[in-house]
């Protein structure tokens, strides 16, 4: 299977709505505590920061904002979405058809901030 059978697969499995679902994660996922010293450090230097993830943008913005506070809006985040359905359901919207059949879109990210 690839990575967004599985991925898709083990969404489907989840029947806690989502609101609910990020408050579980934000409750029981730790980032390590030294990025938000790296992102001090970068934003007074006015470097970006981006985050790169097969994940969920909604997921990953509440656990940053959770870790550095209101400026992690500064955080630009590169990630699959969330598709909420009106009965509550939720599927994962994966960011762009061109990824592989691992869902790893960490090259053509990359290669869209290069100066080469």
């Amino acid at each position: 299977m690839t990575f967004r059978e599985t991925f898709h697969d083990m969404m489907k499995s989840v029947t806690t709505p989502f609101p609910e679902c990020i408050e579980i994660l934000r409750k029981n996922i730790k980032l390590d505590p030294g990025f938000k010293e790296f992102f001090t450090w970068c934003l007074s230097r006015n470097i970006p920061v981006i985050v790169v993830s097969s994940g969920m943008r909604p997921v990953i913005s509440a656990l940053l904002k959770d870790l550095v506070g209101s400026e992690a809006d500064k955080i630009e985040i590169i990630s699959n979405d969330v598709h909420i359905d009106q009965d509550g359901t939720w599927n994962v919207v994966f960011r762009d058809d061109r990824y592989n059949h691992f869902c790893s879109f960490s090259s053509l990210s990359v290669s869209s901030y290069s100066t080469f």
